[in-house]
């Protein structure tokens, strides 16, 4: 994926540089607060959440190709768009137990870069969460189908035909929300340190 080749500030590759180290994500113990947040095997009366904001690269279409197939489906209960004015250096309880009541949470990698905070809060969730392909490898990785749903976010069809998958069988996408949120927090954590 063209987005996992870090460039130096000359735009040319860092094919070569051992200098550079992919960053690690983790999912913070925050993140999973039941007291705060509502327990991860409650009821999922919100079909999708995107709380996608930016309008470049891969976030650019996937945002509004989800309001279009939100419209064209009729889906009364989605929460589509930036969900509060909180920013990234506070835990907003509102945005976390929104995606704690979704059966689907749609998110995509930055441009420029993959991985972001935004996978793993969308994880700690326990929906179904379809985010698309990433290219760095790391130990323990989310595994397609049992941990995530991958998707290609230059390829409307490809997105929108899991999404589909997904929301005709409930059991299966809940199956695997729960599979990936037991993944991030056995492998995935900010306290973890196993390799």
């Amino acid at each position: 994926k063209r987005d996992a080749v870090p460039m130096k500030a000359s735009g040319s590759r860092h094919s070569r540089s051992k200098s550079y180290f992919p960053m690690p994500y983790a999912l913070a113990d925050e993140y999973v607060d039941s007291d705060k947040l509502g327990d991860v095997v409650g009821a999922r009366p919100i079909d999708v959440v995107c709380t996608l904001r930016d309008k470049r690269g891969g976030r650019g279409r996937v945002l509004p190709w989800l309001k279009e197939y939100a419209a064209e489906r009729k889906l009364h209960d989605v929460r589509l768009g930036q969900l509060s004015s909180a920013g990234r250096t506070v835990i907003d309880a509102g945005y976390l137990s929104t995606m704690r009541r979704a059966k689907v949470v749609v998110t995509c990698n930055p441009t420029g870069w993959e991985g972001d905070f935004r996978l793993f809060e969308a994880l700690s969730s326990g929906a179904l969460v379809m985010v698309d392909r990433m290219g760095t490898p790391y130990h323990h990785p989310l595994i397609d189908g049992e941990h995530v749903v991958y998707y290609d976010h230059t390829n409307k069809t490809d997105l929108l035909d899991k999404l589909t998958h997904a929301l005709n069988r409930p059991h299966w996408a809940r199956k695997v929300g729960v599979k990936g949120y037991a993944h991030v927090l056995r492998h995935h954590r900010a306290v973890s340190c196993s390799a």
